[in-house]
């Protein structure tokens, strides 16, 4: 029997099925997506978080178990940025004293800026994005934009956008189904927005020159869903 499928291609093509006498076309290999009951829905960027091209601001954390958190012992004066994706530092924030990071509940916004990974199919193969097979045909491509542990990501096939599984896990007997494409290769930055002492409410690098300062020391997560100061 005939099978037929539709396409959805990130170049916008489509693969039609005839009838009549023709042999059986056989239907790509199905790569199933593991559950993932822990996956956080990706969260869509405001307008004034849009990133220079091939970058991308998901406004969360990263990761099963994102950290470390940030132990704000007491308030702290550091370069900050009015939007995430400013580039430059170019505001003093003074952080008011606080355990910043998503699982804790001292307010505060969290954000990651990512370079966009895009890889390309070698051969035909159906991937789930939010749990609806999409089919690909050699050479179509699957763009990555968030990776949330377990090796579950947020994808974009054509109009399509969902969790699905990374597609640089699929493989099957052949080998890897996608082959990365060359893009920027910037580091993630994790980041987090707070209401500054000076009124302003700013965005912060969590990164190490952050945890250099003497008033700043990195929290724990003990387990799942939660986050503790340091010792």
């Amino acid at each position: 029997m005939r099978l037929g499928y539709v396409c959805v291609f990130i170049l916008g093509s489509s693969l039609a099925c005839g009838s009549g006498d023709a042999p059986d076309v056989a239907a790509p290999p199905m790569v199933t997506t593991p559950p993932a009951a822990t996956t956080p829905a990706a969260t869509t960027p405001a307008a004034t978080n849009r990133c220079p091209e091939g970058l991308v601001f998901t406004g969360t954390w990263q990761g099963e178990y994102p950290g470390p958190p940030v132990d704000v012992k007491s308030p702290v004066t550091v370069p900050a940025r009015a939007e995430a994706c400013d580039g430059a530092a170019t505001l003093q924030c003074t952080v008011p004293t606080g355990l910043y990071h998503p699982w804790s509940q001292d307010p505060a916004e969290f954000g990651t800026i990512r370079p966009v990974e895009t890889y390309r199919a070698k051969r035909a193969v159906t991937v789930q994005v939010d749990d609806a097979p999409q089919n690909l045909a050699a050479n179509d491509t699957v763009v990555v934009t968030t990776y949330w542990g377990e090796g579950n990501c947020s994808l974009k096939v054509g109009a399509k956008t969902g969790p699905g599984e990374c597609p640089n896990l699929l493989e099957d007997e052949q080998g890897a189904f996608f082959d990365l494409v060359p893009g920027r290769d910037d580091a993630d930055i994790q980041l987090f927005a707070v209401t500054c002492a000076e009124g302003t409410k700013a965005w912060i690098d969590a990164d190490k020159a952050l945890f250099d300062r003497p008033e700043v020391a990195e929290g724990g997560t003990p387990e799942y869903g939660k986050a503790e100061h340091a010792p």
